[in-house]
């Protein structure tokens, strides 16, 4: 859904600027669910949203899910990107400053604030600045009331509340393509078999296969829930069990007793 809905160039820049409080400027590049493959050995990752703006790059994700091992994570998607952005031959100082983007649903570090900003820092001198040219935002929208940004409060009420409030054009833009989207039963199909991040997400696909022989079984199983909840309004749901193995199970208990 995320993706989805970051497919909109003018949504994508409002939401990187709201987030940021910097001037995109033209988006020169703009994928979805892009994937960035190193070496033949090497873990390869599929970013949410990747940006090229004026003089800097930009990931987003959406993080629905706790991820335990975020800050190790942002390590590896910075390496990759860094990999992609320098040739060979090139210079350091050509390295293009880079953004990573995590919107939490949860706290990500566990301190209450609504946004960590990571920078490498000198422990002997905070404040001085490495200029390595990287930034990691860390957002956690469940302690919106917190953010003293008005826009960016806005934003994460939205990301946890859903509230849509009266004036503000992005979200106002955002939600309806979040609900065209929830109303295209194709659409929500083709994202629920999708995988957020390379390495797929086996939980939910075995609740539905449960062993190789039984893929029929599956497909057709999981039609008829498709088909259930388009039917009863609740395509929503659907969605938020595509990352929750235990709401994936309790609809499928749901459609077995029906």
């Amino acid at each position: 859904m995320f993706g989805h809905v970051m497919r909109d160039p003018d949504i994508c820049r409002g939401i990187i600027e709201r987030i940021l409080g910097v001037e995109v400027g033209k988006i020169a590049y703009h994928e979805t669910q892009k994937e960035m493959i190193g070496e033949l050995l090497a873990k390869g990752v599929r970013l949410d949203v990747y940006v090229e703006g004026t003089g800097a790059v930009y990931d987003v994700e959406m993080q629905a899910t706790r991820e335990l091992a975020l800050g190790r994570r942002c390590r590896y998607y910075q390496a990759m990107i860094d990999t992609g952005l320098l040739r060979r031959g090139g210079v350091y100082g050509d390295l293009t400053c880079s953004f990573i983007i995590f919107v939490c649903t949860y706290d990500p570090l566990g301190a209450g604030l609504p946004v960590y900003t990571v920078e490498p820092a000198c422990l002997e001198r905070g404040g001085l600045d490495v200029g390595s040219g990287m930034r990691w935002v860390l957002l956690n929208a469940p302690a919106w009331r917190a953010e003293a940004n008005p826009g960016l409060r806005r934003l994460l009420e939205y990301v946890h509340e859903g509230t849509v409030p009266d004036g503000d054009e992005l979200i106002g833009d955002i939600d309806r393509a979040v609900h065209d989207a929830n109303n295209d039963e194709g659409l929500v199909r083709d994202m629920w078999w999708s995988v957020n991040t390379v390495e797929g997400n086996a939980e939910m696909r075995g609740y539905m296969y449960g062993r190789e022989d039984g893929l029929a079984e599956g497909e057709a199983r999981y039609n008829a829930l498709v088909a259930k909840l388009a039917a009863e309004g609740r395509i929503d749901e659907l969605v938020d069990a595509s990352q929750d193995a235990e709401a994936l199970a309790a609809l499928l208990a749901e459609l077995d007793r029906d």
